[in-house]
This record gives structure tokens, C-alpha cells and sequence, in this order.
């Protein structure tokens, strides 16, 4: 089912290229859209695509990035644009 998630990621998540990994796991699974750091230790995303490809990246995001720490992550559902 496509899905588009506005997605906030709180924690250690800006310099440390956390913008990079998110967007080259994103493009691995075929997800559109974008990312954005905001405020002070926050990144933004919204992405569209297969929901179940979504919610395997945010589990990149809780997981994977060697220096990163994921403190919190907070996803609003929508219906895809496309």
C-alpha cells in the first residue's frame, strides 16, 4: 500500500551525516521524497512509498548509522500523493 510519513527523528542526528544515510537507505528501497535537519538536534523526513518500505527505514534509522543515537521518532500517516 503506498504511504506518504512526515517523520521527525529527535537525538544525535546532525553532524554526523545522518542526512546522507537517511536519503541513500531511502533511494535503496525505492521511497521518494526528502530530508532536512531542523531546530537543534532534529531531522526532518517525508517520504513516499511502499508503507512497509517506510517502516524498514525507520528501523535504519533506530539501528543502523554507526554514530548516530535515535533518541526518539515520531510518524504521521498520510494518504500518498501520487
Amino acid at each position: 500500500m503506498l504511504a506518504r510519513a512526515h517523520i521527525i527523528i529527535s537525538g544525535l542526528v546532525q553532524g554526523v551525516s545522518f542526512r546522507w544515510f537517511t536519503q541513500s537507505e531511502a533511494r535503496r528501497r525505492g521511497i521518494g521524497g526528502w530530508v532536512r535537519n531542523i531546530g537543534n538536534s532534529q531531522v526532518e523526513v517525508l517520504a513516499e512509498g511502499e508503507k512497509d518500505d517506510i517502516l524498514d527505514l525507520v528501523q535504519t534509522f533506530e539501528h543502523r548509522h554507526p554514530f548516530a543515537r535515535v533518541d526518539k521518532v515520531d510518524i504521521s500517516w498520510d494518504k500518498c500523493q501520487n
